[in-house]
């Protein structure tokens, strides 16, 4: 949600939006097979680990855009959904490894990893709307205050969340190996 006023009033072209959602929905889904088969080589938390550092690397690279690479907002998507698709296909199945299930709890995870993320979804607006309205924000006015609260918003707000993410998951798997028995 935060892209659209993002690519509107901080990059002054709505159409960038639709455009940003779309190319970050098709790399998720496409980069899905290609992150499948490096899980065959791999560790599938290493790659989970690599995937959730490049998004919090990459995420605060869009601010380029606003030196007039608007370009870059297309590799930015592409980027950032190709690294969510390993979060969305990781979570489930690392969390049935770790614990050893054997059974149709890893489609549990995944419905909970769903309903969490779904939540977060659902609170965004109301985030964003209180933020923007703390700011001043008014839609035909452009100011200096609103435009930072959106790039905190679209930049620092879900650089942070994976950053969180990738910490706890780090702390997690230490837990979790430490508790394997010998």
């Amino acid at each position: 949600a935060v892209s659209l006023y993002y690519t509107d009033y901080v990059l002054g072209n709505k159409e960038l939006g639709v455009t940003l959602a779309v190319v970050f929905l098709l790399s998720a889904t496409l980069f899905v097979p290609v992150w499948s088969l490096l899980a065959r080589r791999y560790s599938r938390l290493k790659l989970w680990m690599i995937a959730l550092t490049a998004i919090v690397v990459v995420f605060p690279t869009v601010l380029l855009t606003q030196a007039g690479h608007i370009w870059y907002l297309t590799v930015f998507a592409v980027l950032i959904g190709g690294f969510a698709g390993a979060v969305i296909l990781f979570v489930p199945q690392e969390v049935a490894f770790t614990t050893g299930s054997k059974s149709a709890e890893e489609g549990l995870y995944f419905a909970a990893f769903t309903f969490v993320n779904k939540s977060a979804m659902a609170c965004a607006p109301l985030v964003i709307g209180v933020a923007l309205s703390a700011a001043g924000y008014v839609p035909v006015e452009r100011t200096v205050a609103v435009s930072q609260t959106i790039s905190f918003l679209f930049v620092a707000v879900p650089a942070l969340a994976f950053f969180i993410s990738a910490v706890l998951l780090r702390f997690y798997t230490r837990v979790t190996r430490a508790a394997e028995p010998m």
